[in-house]
């Protein structure tokens, strides 16, 4: 089953990361998509929205509830 990707601008949390982790929660940028043999696969691109980015893998995170 596919699993729908968050919309740009929604706030999303890693919920593998601790409470005091800065990249705990970020803001959805887009979907990127790695052909390797090695992590490959689909990942979401956070930012801080102060410049930051990271990418987080779709399983490992939930769309924040306001």
């Amino acid at each position: 089953m596919m699993r729908k990707h968050p919309k740009l601008g929604q706030k999303i949390v890693s919920i593998y990361a601790s409470d005091n982790n800065p990249r705990r929660e970020g803001i959805f940028v887009e979907v990127k998509h790695y052909k390797r043999k090695v992590n490959g696969g689909t990942y979401y691109r956070l930012t801080d929205g102060k410049g930051d980015f990271w990418e987080v893998e779709p399983n490992d995170t939930k769309i924040k509830e306001n």
